[in-house]
This record gives C-alpha cells, structure tokens and sequence, in this order.
C-alpha cells in the first residue's frame, strides 16, 4: 500500500542512506497516533514512555518506521530522535482532522464539536 511504502519502504532507504554517508543524527517525524486511542475522556493523556497500540494501518506503519530506526541504530554509530507529532496540517487533508474541522467551522459561523 502506499502507507507502506512511505513509511516503512521509505524510511528504511532513508535510514540505509543516513548510514552509508554517515550522518551523525537522524529525526524521524512520527504521530501520536502510536499511542492509540484513550478509552474514556476523563483518563489521563498519554505521556512520552506510553506503550504504543497502534489501532489502524498508518499508525502500525509509524510503528514500524520507529521500530526501523531503532534497530538500525543499534549496529551503527547513528543517534535518533522521534517526534511524535499531533495535528499536523497540511494540504488536501480531510476535513475529519482538527485544523480543517476548525477552519471550516469558523467560516460557515457554526459551532464546533468538542466531543470529536
């Protein structure tokens, strides 16, 4: 799929690059998506050592790209960092996302849904 191949097949060629011409530190942009989902509103948000539980395809796939990165750097002298990004904007994203939900909702003057 093409979730697959960007996240997974491209991260590793990147990784493999990074390592060929030894490039001292890698950032991967991940999402919190990793996390999965909070089973009521009332618990408390995840925090950064959180196990994941991806609940669908991209998210497993971020898993996946992570999981790439770490490995890697376990047999070569390439440092990490993961950023686990939230409400990332950015063009022809669906209007189910936050920014877009927001945009839309102030320029059709309507109220917005704080319960998703």
């Amino acid at each position: 799929s093409r979730i697959n191949s960007t996240n997974i097949i491209g991260t590793q060629n990147l990784i493999s690059m990074a390592i060929k011409h030894k490039v001292k530190n890698f950032m991967l942009l991940s999402s919190d998506d990793v996390y999965g989902q909070l089973s009521s509103v009332s618990k408390t948000p995840w925090k950064e050592d959180a196990n994941t539980n991806p609940r669908n395809p991209y998210a497993a796939s971020k898993v996946c790209a992570e999981t790439l990165l770490k490995t890697a750097c376990e047999y070569s002298d390439l440092k990490y960092n993961i950023l686990r990004l939230s409400s990332v904007y950015g063009p022809r994203q669906l209007d189910k996302f936050l920014i877009p939900k927001l945009t839309n909702s102030i320029l059709n003057d309507k109220m917005i849904d704080d319960r998703g």
